[in-house]
């Protein structure tokens, strides 16, 4: 998934597993394996929040907008990293936290929630994770 121009969606993508130590899975909210997904993202429009090269954890069972939160969003011209904004009508802003990127606006009809991303994993960080939810 792009944080930045958009990736694009890879109907057969090559699964690989990550490993999670059971304490740091349960402190970013990860009590049913099965409802996440790890994705790697590229780009920085969401720095400093989720470093170019990181994998985010993405609950598959948050496919509607609750709140303020950081989205893995499929749409016509790619897949987002963002924060997503519902406007009073109707219409959708995909966000970036760096601030040198505009944001995105979008009807509703154009964006398919992926799920919300709840953690990042930087693998040049000595940190383990950053929670994003």
């Amino acid at each position: 998934a792009s944080c930045g121009g958009g990736g694009y969606y890879d109907e057969n993508p090559q699964p690989k597993e990550i490993c999670i130590d059971k304490k740091t899975a349960n402190l970013m909210g990860v009590f049913k394996p099965e409802n996440f997904h790890a994705i790697n993202i590229i780009g920085d429009s969401m720095r400093p929040t989720i470093e170019d090269n990181s994998i985010v954890l993405v609950d598959i069972t948050k496919v509607t907008l609750e709140g303020s939160g950081i989205y893995v969003i499929n749409t016509t011209t790619g897949l987002f990293v963002k924060r997503v904004h519902k406007n009073p009508n109707g219409t959708i802003e995909l966000l970036s936290d760096n601030r040198h990127y505009p944001s995105i606006p979008m009807a509703q009809e154009e964006i398919n929630i992926v799920g919300r991303v709840v953690a990042s994993l930087d693998p040049n960080s000595t940190e383990s994770y950053v929670r994003c939810s």
